[in-house]
């Protein structure tokens, strides 16, 4: 029999490439001309908007965990970055297009998990530099862990409310 090791990021990576999947089935059925609206009484995050905001995300995975693919699109963190308000944008005036966006989220948050999976595991047991997540998410890979996963899943499910108030049903 043959014993066969994995690393914590190796182990992490499938579940978050199912996260990325789900962004597909979350958008099927969506009017791209549509998706920077709120629902009318509704204040709610909209697709591009989610979509932007975790487009952000994988380029700082890729920061922490030293890859030289890590580029920071400055224009999307001024849009999408942490404590940003979502404006509503029925007229798609503020933000970039849906498809830019679920490319960029899918393309970026790829180049993440393979650094993920690639990392040694005495990178992902370092010290995570965030100060301000470091007492939460002590470690490179608690904090990356829960970029590709909780954080994904968190703001994936505000995509299913919006659906759910524009009429498009389950994802599911």
């Amino acid at each position: 029999m043959t014993t066969q090791t994995a690393t914590f990021g190796q182990i992490a990576a499938p579940g978050a490439r199912m996260m990325v999947g789900l962004a597909d089935g979350l958008i099927a059925g969506v009017d791209a001309s549509k998706a920077g609206t709120k629902p009318e009484g509704v204040d709610c995050n909209t697709p591009v908007f989610v979509l932007g905001h975790l487009a952000v995300y994988p380029d700082m995975i890729l920061q922490i965990l030293g890859n030289p693919e890590a580029e920071v699109n400055e224009r999307y963190e001024t849009l999408f970055k942490h404590g940003v308000e979502c404006n509503d944008d029925p007229n798609n005036e503020i933000y970039p297009p849906l498809a830019e966006v679920l490319e960029r989220f899918k393309t970026r948050s790829e180049l993440a998990i393979k650094a993920m999976e690639e990392a040694d595991d005495d990178v992902l047991a370092q010290q995570n530099p965030n100060e301000n997540m470091r007492e939460r998410l002590p470690t490179v890979g608690a904090m990356v862990m829960f970029l590709v996963s909780a954080h994904t899943a968190f703001h994936l499910g505000q995509l299913s409310t919006w659906r759910r108030c524009m009429g498009l049903g389950s994802a599911m």
